[in-house]
């Protein structure tokens, strides 16, 4: 009988040690996890120990703190929503925040996210600017600077370095001969900026409305025609700049698709005079160095088939001519002094177009 009772003194034991270092372990785990929590917490607030990151985000009229928290989480510019909640109303930071646009950084801490969207851009002066089908790269950062938008080499430098999280982005070749990285994706339309305004919030206006107007409408069928996405906007700016007339812009389209699609035909390169125009306009004002290898690689005299990227910002309707020609024997096209077109299937009819072309004098 003692030792039954001993037995189950000890077993009482036993259990009694095993229930206090279960309930131990779990206060240690709660623990963990409560400081865990706090310590991110304390970083989310201030902004410690996160990333460098430019986002831009849009608050549209009417949302709520929650709305705003749960649009600041999904574009990672905070990681707790909950507690920029919590924190905004404990600081009685829950005031009224204006609806726009605004460019935020991930390092931010939560006061001067709040400060920034309580601020608003209703004091900020607004220009409306249109940038037109075939202007370069420089040639928007050209306007952008006079308009007072925001520094031409700033911008310049943002479409250079800057990804702007689109998946069309990483279709873009990563190619050293290649000289602006997103010279063909600034889509050409009418914008709305800010006087001095962040140039990364500006570029990336363009580049989201070609993702919006390009992109998701058209790839499928560059895809289907089979060329690659920059391939079709190189084409499509080359053809921009050769033909500004919608029905001109299909017939010359098949004289580049002829002479890249049929190298039997002895002429392998599109040999377009605007492209030796951006090598001498775009690309070399900017090398304090000679680069001959880059300059071959947009010249179409010299290199053979598409140029190593973009010329300048092609139109929707230069895009839909590059992936649908016109069915043509043509391999040469020539202008006169008000704009018309000669084609020819030989190189013997391009010269008497060429002579024909050059008698002609420019109305009045």
């Amino acid at each position: 009988m003692e030792n039954k009772k001993g037995a189950r003194t000890r077993g009482r034991r036993k259990n009694k040690w095993m229930f206090v270092m279960l309930w131990v372990l779990i206060c240690t785990v709660c623990a963990l996890l409560i400081s865990f929590f706090a310590i991110n917490a304390v970083n989310d607030i201030l902004g410690f120990g996160k990333p460098d990151s430019i986002k831009e985000i849009t608050v549209d009229r009417g949302m709520n703190i929650k709305e705003i928290a749960s649009l600041l989480k999904s574009e990672g510019v905070i990681e707790q929503p909950g507690t920029f909640i919590l924190y905004s109303k404990f600081r009685n930071r829950n005031g009224i925040i204006q609806a726009g646009d605004y460019v935020l950084n991930s390092n931010m801490g939560y006061d001067t996210i709040i400060s920034a969207m309580q601020k608003g851009n209703n004091e900020k002066e607004v220009v409306k600017l249109t940038f037109y089908e075939g202007m370069s790269a420089l040639d928007i950062a050209n306007r952008l600077e006079k308009e007072g938008v925001c520094k031409k080499d700033e911008f310049l430098n943002i479409i250079d370095t800057e990804n702007f999280g689109y998946e069309f982005e990483n279709m873009i070749p990563d190619d050293k001969l290649r000289f602006r990285n997103l010279e063909g994706y600034l889509f050409p339309d009418t914008y709305e900026f800010f006087i001095n305004e962040n140039p990364y919030s500006v570029a990336k206006k363009f580049v989201k409305n070609f993702n919006e107007k390009v992109f998701r409408p058209l790839y499928d069928d560059i895809r289907n025609f089979g060329m690659t996405l920059d391939q079709a906007v190189t084409l499509a700016s080359v053809i921009q700049k050769e033909a500004s007339l919608k029905d001109e812009m299909y017939k010359v389209s098949s004289v580049f698709h002829n002479r890249l699609d049929n190298p039997s035909a002895n002429l392998p390169m599109l040999q377009s005079d605007v492209t030796i125009d951006y090598v001498e306009d775009d690309i070399k004002p900017f090398h304090t160095m000679k680069n001959q290898e880059m300059y071959d690689a947009y010249n179409t005299y010299v290199c053979e088939g598409l140029p190593k990227g973009p010329i300048c910002s092609p139109g929707i309707e230069a895009i839909k001519a590059a992936i649908s020609p016109e069915e043509t024997d043509y391999y040469y096209f020539v202008t006169d002094a008000n704009g018309k077109y000669y084609y020819s299937k030989t190189f013997e009819e391009h010269n008497k177009n060429v002579r024909i072309a050059s008698s002609v004098k420019k109305s009045k």
